[in-house]
């Protein structure tokens, strides 16, 4: 290039022409001097033509010069530039200077800011006027450090790490403004980054945070510098930050500003004290944070605006978190005195929502707060916690909140009111290593039970809450007070105190619920207790009962079913009241024939105990009951069919195995004293039973429905009365008594029992429209009596059946009493048995006549009359008439038939027996077994000694025959005619005629004569009846029939002239037979020389 510009040494091209040479020489110096003109223009023109390709890096002495001028124009800080590159940027006309490694120091040297490049777009104009005028900077992938110190001093440093100089935020806004002002800069629209690295640290909590590729954006317009910070937050997806920053260099303030979108609430807690308690939230937050910059670097006061959720709020050692869907807040935090102001704080949350206005006190750190709310706008939702949806007119809240070292609330005084409600409530909640711990109080002093129902949270106490619900509808409620105590690990303890009037309370689901009900309800951790002071329930179809003073406890509320125990004090009627126990779970009487109406009227004033599982039961499940208490004014005419019972206080039991009514009461008039009772439940027999006593009278027993003749019972005894009312069939009543008090008499038979003596009387009656005793057992004085007795239809004493009637020893038969109507004695019919006539009691001995005759038909099995000699087979038509007289006829033991009649007499009973067939008789009886036929005639006076009659005989042409003791008797005095007589056909007797008397141990023979024609005997002595010994004296006269005539005349005795005396002694079957032979050398009169005086029966 250096020979293509080498010129001739006269500046002509060589070989030209001269004169030509001289007129291009001109053309050439002038296109020289214009080529001299024009070349800076076009290397200024090939260079700006180069510059809109790659940057031109400046060369050395330029870039100093161009640092030197920038150096000067930043008169707090020192410029440093690695190398300068210019450019134009394509489709630009202005050039634009990059700076490569520009650092900014302070003047001691300390660093304020780094940039790998910062490119510069300079006005051309300066330029050409040989200025350095920026018009815009721009910063590509610089760091940025925003940092906050332990005092809390703010400092801005265009640095992305390492060590910057200590400025104040303050300051460093002061510096750019400072800078920004001087002229190099006026032309300077603004400074914008992008790419950028923020990087923000807090000493204070030790946090950083990152913002990626931030933006920046700085200019000062109108005096005000405005530096604007944006981007993503780093470990986000959605977080974005935006700082502003402000001066205004007139007033020399400076204001921060903050917003911010999607950041987590632990990020934005940690600006500061007004924004702390923000970290129990576990949601993202967007808002504002405005403030002013103080000159040391720190936060004055603020200005926030906070849009946080959808999130929840969490609490250290809380099982689960409270969900929300969003809190809007807008407040004031004054730096000086520590104070947040609410301008408004507004919550919303799927089942609560409210506004508030407010204020509280912030500690320095942050770490507690003193507040003071007004809430406004309540709303609670429908869903867990409420089933319809609230309103509530407002409330207001005073709380201090500690966040450090551990959770604490403490809830000085919160209240609601809403449409005439005030609730009020204090507590504290606070955290432990265990966990969380809760101590809340809440008061309301007065509301219905349905506004009361309706603000009540159905998740807390929800047994209590549900219960309230179902049994308390409709209630005026006064000093409502609960209390909640909770420890981590145990279940919460909850009290609740309330009183209620103008109630209506359901104490059980199965009955009516009661109505003008007050009284009080206390929780203490799972026992529940209702109190009732007044209140009544209304019996289905009857009156209402009252049961003030009844109680009822839940031992365990937090159990499925729980029991519960009923306290009832009950007042109201009988029937009322039964019919209500007839209800579930009780089921009175459930499956039975009565009835509440059955049982009879009354006054009732009761005490019930009932036990049960609130539930629902099959049957009467677990339940178990009490009642017990008094009837004033009880009646009844069904409660035992037919009869009246009356009363005037009579005392009620009722358990699940038996209702019981007892006390003293009249019955049909009777009084007694006893107990009504059924068996209950499951296999209880279907009757009830009367127990009771009474002083029975013969008057009493007739109403009873055992009517007694008149002389038979006067006096009274206490008796035993138990009656059986079995369900579809008649009632039995049994009567017991020892009968003392009570005189009995059985005048017929002399026998009586005195008012102090005693016995038994057992009788079992079956009542109804016929009446009749089933049993009667008497047993007194010696008496015993076992029979039944039926009654007339309507009444009246139709017959008693004795199955056995023993008197004594005596008698001992079976037989009937059958009513004759009209007022006349029973007649008597007796249809076995026996009768020992030894000891039987004299007519009339026993103090009383019987009035009118009884008849008396009577079958007897043994009459026993004597030892040895009964009458069998007895039958006999007797009458009392008078004294017991009547017809009779028998076999005498068993044999020999006779017929007989007996009257009575004042020492007894007088029997007359004859016979057709007197041996035979004599032969049954064991007097004389050898004696056979003749008439006989027996005649029997009772001497008013026991078992001791007066006797005459006759017999009529008897026969003797086969008599061993005769034929000795008659062989010792050789009468050997009579022997053959003895032997074959017999001895005619002739007339038989005796005197004797009949004692419980023998017979007393005074005087017997038998006076035939061929032998006269004659007899006196003693027969022992026990043993049969004979003691026998007396005469034998052969030829009677000669020898009587003169005999008649010598001898006293119808004895002959002539006879032996003799002797008979020992066995009747065997005896010894004595004969004095001498006895017939004397007649007469003088044979009582050779023998015994006969017995003396006086």
């Amino acid at each position: 290039m250096t020979a293509d510009r080498q010129a001739t040494p006269d500046g002509a091209p060589p070989g030209a022409r001269p004169p030509r040479r001289r007129r291009r020489g001109r053309v050439a110096l002038l296109l020289l001097a214009l080529g001299l003109l024009l070349l800076p223009a076009l290397a200024a023109g090939a260079l700006y033509v180069r510059l809109g390709g790659t940057p031109l890096a400046l060369p050395g002495p330029i870039a100093d010069r161009i640092e030197a001028r920038l150096d000067a124009a930043m008169a707090a800080n020192r410029v440093e530039i690695g190398t300068i590159e210019i450019s134009r940027p394509e489709g630009t006309v202005e050039l634009g200077l990059t700076l490569r490694d520009l650092r900014l120091s302070d003047p001691d040297g300390a660093p304020r800011a780094a940039f790998p490049a910062l490119s510069v777009e300079l006005s051309t104009a300066a330029l050409l006027q040989g200025r350095v005028h920026p018009l815009r900077v721009d910063l590509a992938g610089a760091g940025l450090r925003l940092a906050r110190d332990a005092s809390g001093q703010i400092d801005l440093a265009l640095i992305a790490g390492g060590a910057a100089s200590e400025l104040s935020l303050a300051e460093t806004l002061a510096r750019l403004d400072t800078m920004f002002a001087s002229p190099a800069f006026a032309e300077l629209e603004g400074v914008t980054g992008t790419g950028l690295q923020l990087v923000m640290e807090d000493a204070m909590t030790g946090q950083v945070m990152r913002v990626r590729e931030a933006r920046m954006r700085l200019e000062r317009k109108d005096g005000v510098l405005s530096l604007s910070l944006g981007g993503a937050l780093e470990g986000s997806r959605a977080a974005t930050l935006d700082i502003a920053l402000t001066r205004d260099a007139g007033t020399g303030t400076a204001n921060l500003g903050f917003a911010f979108s999607g950041v987590a609430a632990r990020d934005v807690a940690t600006i500061g004290p007004a924004l702390a308690w923000v970290d129990l939230m576990r949601a993202p937050i967007s808002g504002f944070l405005g403030g002013a910059l103080m000159e040391d670097g720190s936060v004055g006061d603020l200005r926030v605006s906070l849009d946080i959720g959808p999130g929840q709020l969490r609490v250290d050692g809380a099982e689960t978190p409270l969900g929300f869907d969003r809190v809007a807040a807008a407040l004031r935090y004054d730096a000086t005195s520590g104070r947040i102001t609410f301008d408004s704080l507004a919550l919303s949350a799927p089942q609560l929502g409210f506004d508030a206005t407010g204020h509280a006190d912030a500690s320095p750190d942050g770490s507690r707060y003193t507040a003071q709310f007004r809430l406004s706008d309540i709303t609670l939702a429908p869903g867990e916690l409420f089933p319809a949806p609230l309103s509530l007119d407002g409330g207001a809240l005073d709380l201090r909140l500690t966040l450090a070292p551990r959770l604490e609330i403490e809830i000085g005084q919160a209240a609601l009111f809403d449409d005439g409600l005030a609730l009020s409530a204090h507590g504290r909640l606070w955290g432990t290593e265990a966990g969380l711990a809760l101590s809340l109080d809440a008061s309301l002093p007065e509301a219905g039970a349905a506004q009361v129902l309706a603000y009540w949270p159905e998740a807390a106490i929800p047994a209590t809450r549900t219960w309230l619900a179902r049994n308390l509808p409709a209630a005026r409620l006064h000093g409502v007070d609960v209390a909640v105590r909770a420890a981590p690990g145990q279940a919460p303890e909850v009290a609740l105190d309330l009183d209620f009037t103008e109630a209506e309370l359901v104490a059980l689901a199965a009955l009516p619920p009661i109505t003008g009900a007050a009284g009080y309800v206390s929780l203490v951790g799972p026992r529940l207790v209702l109190r009732l002071d007044e209140g009544q329930i209304a019996a289905p179809g009857g009156a209402a009962v009252a049961l003030d003073g009844s109680t009822m406890t839940v031992a365990n509320t937090r159990v499925p079913g729980p029991e519960a125990e009923l306290d009832l004090v009950v007042a109201g009627e009988l029937t009322d009241l039964l019919t209500l126990l007839q209800a579930p779970p009780v089921r009175l009487m459930q499956g039975s024939a009565m009835t509440p109406a059955r049982i009879g009227t009354g006054a009732a004033e009761m005490h019930a105990t009932i036990v049960t599982r609130l539930m629902r039961q099959e049957g009467m499940g677990d339940t178990r009951f009490e009642v017990a208490g008094t009837v004033r004014g009880f009646a009844s005419d069904t409660l035992v069919p037919g009869r009246s019972l009356a009363a005037e206080a009579l005392q009620v039991a009722v358990t699940p195995e038996a209702v019981r009514i007892s006390g003293r009461a009249s019955f049909d008039g009777v009084p007694v004293t006893g107990s009504w009772s059924r068996p209950l439940g499951p296999g209880a027999a279907p009757a009830a039973r009367v127990e009771a006593r009474t002083g029975l009278t013969r008057e009493r027993l007739a109403d009873l429905g055992l009517p007694l003749p008149a002389w038979l019972m006067s006096g009274q005894a206490e008796a035993a009365l138990v009656l059986d009312l079995p369900d579809g069939a008649a009632p039995v009543l049994q009567v017991t008594s020892d009968l003392s008090g009570a005189a009995l008499a059985l005048p017929p038979l002399g026998w009586r029992l005195t008012q102090g003596q005693t016995g038994r009387l057992d009788a079992v009656i079956r009542l109804g429209p016929a009446p009749e005793v089933t049993r009667l057992a008497l047993e007194a004085g010696g008496l015993t009596l076992e029979g039944r007795v039926s009654l007339r239809p309507g009444g009246g004493f139709d017959r008693l059946t004795a199955d056995r009637f023993r008197l004594g020893r005596w008698l001992d038969v079976t037989g009937a009493l059958i009513g004759r109507g009209g007022g006349r004695p029973p007649a008597v019919e007796v249809t076995g048995g026996t009768l020992d006539l030894r000891g039987a009691a004299p007519a009339g001995r026993g103090g009383g006549g019987a009035g009118a005759g009884v008849p008396i038909t009577a079958t007897l099995d043994r009459l026993q009359v004597t030892e040895g000699i009964a009458l069998t087979a007895l039958l006999a038509e007797l009458t009392t008439d008078g004294g017991l007289s009547g017809q009779f006829r028998a076999r005498v033991n068993g044999e020999a038939p006779i017929t007989g009649t007996l009257v009575a007499t004042e020492a007894g009973p007088a029997v007359r027996i004859r016979a057709e067939d007197g041996g035979a008789v004599l032969r049954s009886a064991g007097v004389f077994r050898s004696a056979y036929g003749g008439a006989m005639e027996l005649v029997l006076r009772a001497t008013g000694a026991e078992g001791t009659y007066d006797g005459t005989l006759s017999i009529d042409s008897p026969r003797l025959r086969d008599a061993p003791a005769m034929a000795e008797l008659l062989n010792l005095i050789s009468v050997v005619g009579l022997l053959e007589q003895l032997s074959e056909e017999g001895i005619n007797l002739g007339t038989v005629d005796a005197r004797f008397r009949i004692t419980p141990t023998q017979l007393i023979l005074q005087e017997g004569v038998a006076f035939g024609a061929s032998l006269g005997v004659s007899m006196d002595g003693t027969y022992a009846l026990a043993t049969r010994q004979l003691d026998m004296a007396g005469v034998i006269s052969p030829l009677n029939a000669v020898n009587s005539l003169f005999g008649a005349i010598f001898s006293p005795r119808r004895e002959g002239l002539f006879g032996f005396a003799y002797r008979l002694t020992g066995p009747s079957d065997n005896p010894q037979v004595a004969v004095n032979p001498l006895s017939i050398l004397t007649p007469g009169v003088f044979r009582e020389i050779f023998r015994r005086p006969p017995p003396n029966l006086d």
